[in-house]
C-alpha cells in the first residue's frame, strides 16, 4: 500500500510541475476538456491530429498482416505521395524473365513487355541477358526486342518439354 501511495505522490508531483509551465490558456483548455494530459514514452512525440494524419491512419487500417510485417522490420516505410507523385519499383530484370517464361504465347510475351514503360530498350536487353539469350546486332529496337525475346522463348520451351 505504501508504495501505490508513493507512485501516486510522484505523478501528483509530476502533473503539478507540469501544470505550472503551463499558460492559462493550456490550463482551461485542460479544466474544459479540450485537452488532455498523456504519457509520452521516450522516443514517441505527440503529433497534431490534422485531416491528412486522419486519412493516413485510415491507410494504415486497411493494410493487411503481411504490409504491417514489413512496416515493423523497415523493409517498407510509409511516405506522403503529392498529388502527380507514384512510386516506382527498382528494375528487376530476373523478375521480368521468370514472368515471360511462364506466358503460353509470342503474343502475350509481347504485350507483357510493351505494357511496362519501364521496358526500354535498354532495359530489354538486360530482360535478354537473364534468359540467357544473346541479341544479334541487328536488333536494336525496341519491338524487335520484344519479338526477338518472345520468339526464343517460345521456341527453347519447346527443347525443355520432356515426352
Amino acid at each position: 500500500m505504501r508504495e501505490s501511495i508513493d507512485v501516486a505522490a510522484t505523478v501528483l508531483t509530476q502533473a503539478l510541475k507540469l501544470v505550472k509551465a503551463m499558460s492559462d490558456r493550456d490550463v482551461k483548455q485542460l479544466l474544459g476538456g479540450e485537452s488532455r494530459l498523456a504519457l509520452v514514452p521516450p522516443g514517441h512525440r505527440v503529433m497534431e491530429f490534422t485531416p491528412a494524419l486522419d486519412r493516413a491512419l485510415k491507410v494504415l487500417e486497411q493494410l493487411g498482416p503481411e504490409d504491417l510485417q514489413q512496416l515493423d522490420t523497415r523493409q517498407a516505410k510509409v511516405a506522403v505521395l503529392r498529388k502527380g507523385e507514384r512510386v516506382v519499383r527498382p528494375f528487376d530484370p530476373a523478375e521480368v524473365a521468370e514472368t515471360v517464361t511462364k506466358l503460353a504465347t509470342e503474343g502475350e510475351i509481347v504485350r507483357y513487355l510493351d505494357s511496362d514503360p519501364a521496358l526500354a530498350a535498354v532495359n530489354l536487353k538486360k530482360v535478354a541477358t537473364a534468359l540467357n539469350l544473346a541479341l544479334p546486332a541487328k536488333v536494336k529496337s525496341k519491338q524487335a526486342i520484344q519479338l526477338y525475346i518472345a520468339e526464343n522463348v517460345i521456341r527453347d520451351r519447346g527443347r525443355w518439354r520432356l515426352s
